[in-house]
């Protein structure tokens, strides 16, 4: 295949592939056990979710909140809504950078088919057809961008910190051990008895309020995983559909549209995985354990 001016640019972008180097400071990683306090000494202008909760937590006159169940309940409710605030900046930070990068890949795509077009090698109807995925892709981005400045704002409003403060790399959804569940729904039905012994129905109302949490936060792990292979799938047909576009064997729509699925279904896992990280603080909050989970006692 004759080697025209858009498959040098090709080669050198690597194929309109994800380059982790021209999109690094949007990167997430793994993080360890905590939910998101890794330990990132490169980056400690950078607040992690336990210093926005300790920066934001109130402080009402008495006694400590953990000696008094009402101030404790009411600082789990606080620190759960930041925890919402910096899950949304991430979600939408994360969002907005599979949407751009996707965008990125239709642009290389664009030129490599005006050369191919130029030179003979593809027909000039398939820009038009590309066009139009172009187009609704500066929507997606439109799109993206708006949703991430609502976080934005939101996120400020509440915290009165600045997004570009919260650290988002180390912020992933790590499903709980089976046992932790256990052990929150115990801590729940403890702290409830604790607030009203004398009730009789205070103990079954307990464990029927954890038992609805808990039913959300399995159906968000079931989404979430289902999402995540999803996401696996959607990658396998976007490589082999580039490999066919790259060296000429297939031609422009199938890669297109192989690239506008995995940024659907990209968005998608975020979107599931955003639901379940705030399922599982949820469960803490029910057990009023957030400030211990955070050691913000």
């Amino acid at each position: 295949m004759l080697v025209v001016p858009g498959e040098r640019l090709w080669a050198k972008n690597g194929g309109g592939r994800d380059a982790h180097a021209a999109a690094s400071r949007w990167q997430v990683r793994q993080p360890p056990a905590g939910f998101g306090e890794g330990e990132q000494p490169q980056r400690n202008a950078r607040l992690t979710l336990r210093e926005v909760l300790q920066r934001t937590r109130r402080h009402e006159p008495g006694a400590p909140a953990v000696l008094d169940l009402g101030r404790l309940r009411r600082s789990n409710d606080h620190m759960l809504a930041v925890l919402y605030a910096c899950l949304r900046v991430n979600a939408g930070r994360r969002r907005l950078n599979n949407t751009l990068k996707a965008q990125t890949t239709l642009d290389d795509v664009a030129h490599v088919l005006e050369a191919r077009v130029a030179a003979g090698n593809a027909d000039a109807r398939e820009l038009t057809a590309l066009a139009q995925h172009k187009a609704a892709m500066r929507c997606s981005v439109t799109d993206a961008m708006a949703v991430w400045d609502a976080a934005n704002n939101h996120f400020t409003r509440l915290t009165r910190l600045l997004p570009s403060q919260l650290d988002t790399l180390a912020i992933r959804f790590m499903p709980l051990e089976p046992n932790e569940v256990e052990r929150l729904a115990q801590a729940h039905v403890m702290a409830r008895l604790q607030a009203r012994p004398s009730n009789a129905h205070n103990e079954a109302g307990a464990i029927d309020e954890f038992s609805n949490a808990r039913v959300t936060y399995q159906q968000a792990v079931a989404a979430h995983e289902l999402a995540r292979s999803r996401v696996e799938r959607v990658r396998a047909v976007r490589e082999m559909a580039e490999a066919g576009f790259r060296f000429g064997a297939h031609g422009v729509r199938g890669f297109v549209e192989a690239v506008v699925a995995q940024h659907h279904e990209r968005n998608g896992r975020l979107a599931r995985e955003f639901k379940a990280c705030m399922a599982l603080y949820a469960l803490y909050a029910l057990a009023l354990q957030l400030p211990e989970q955070f050691d913000l006692y």
